[in-house]
């Protein structure tokens, strides 16, 4: 299973101000990992597990602001909050344009710092658990024979069983036990939640298309 408590992941080339950061958010009871700079953060973090990025946005070599355009491409859902410097608001609103959820000065009340920090583990950990919760969801219903899902998918219409059977070319009883089958997989007792669950298999197709 997926460890989805957050981390922050601190990118900035000022070792002194990592740290200062680090022990701040630590000493709150926060998990960071550090990194000197975009490069080295981009090849050794996942990004699978739920948490945010605290981006410097002017770094030597790749900036913060091309990190956000990389992020984007890659349709990254972790939440970037960006840290500015004088003249940098301009820059930050654009980032903000490409998915960066906010931006602090890096002289910012500590407190601050961590309460953005806080709120934004705290979205990104809930939407890790919502998606998990699809996923499986989605698992059971992968775990269909295909037989099953054609009775599901006929329930869901509001077919009786002996309409789904004359559909099919099966007998009443072959339904029922394709039907009962499916309920049992799916952990439903009714056509409503049949519907339900098709009604959202087919959105997620959808989607996917």
């Amino acid at each position: 299973m997926k460890n989805l408590n957050p981390v922050v992941r601190l990118v900035d080339d000022d070792p002194d101000f990592r740290q200062s950061q680090r022990l701040l958010l630590m000493t709150l009871g926060m998990e960071v990992r550090e990194y000197g700079s975009a490069r080295e953060f981009l090849d050794d973090d996942d990004l699978e597990r739920p948490g945010c990025i605290v981006l410097d946005l002017r770094m030597p070599g790749m900036t913060g602001m091309e990190v956000v355009e990389h992020l984007h491409a890659q349709k990254v859902l972790t939440p970037v909050i960006l840290l500015t410097g004088h003249g940098d608001i301009g820059a930050a609103v654009r980032a903000m344009k490409l998915g960066a959820v906010d931006f602090l000065e890096k002289k910012a009340d500590p407190m601050v710092v961590y309460e953005t920090v806080r709120a934004a583990c705290e979205r990104s950990a809930a939407d890790a658990r919502e998606r998990e919760a699809k996923a499986r969801e989605s698992k059971k219903f992968e775990a269909l024979s295909p037989r099953e899902r054609e009775v599901l998918e006929l329930v869901a219409e509001g077919l009786s069983n002996r309409e789904a059977a004359e559909k099919l070319g099966l007998s009443q009883e072959t339904v029922k036990m394709h039907r009962s089958h499916a309920y049992g997989k799916l952990g439903i007792k009714s056509a409503l939640e049949a519907f339900q669950w098709v009604k959202a298999e087919k959105e997620k197709e959808t989607q996917g298309d």
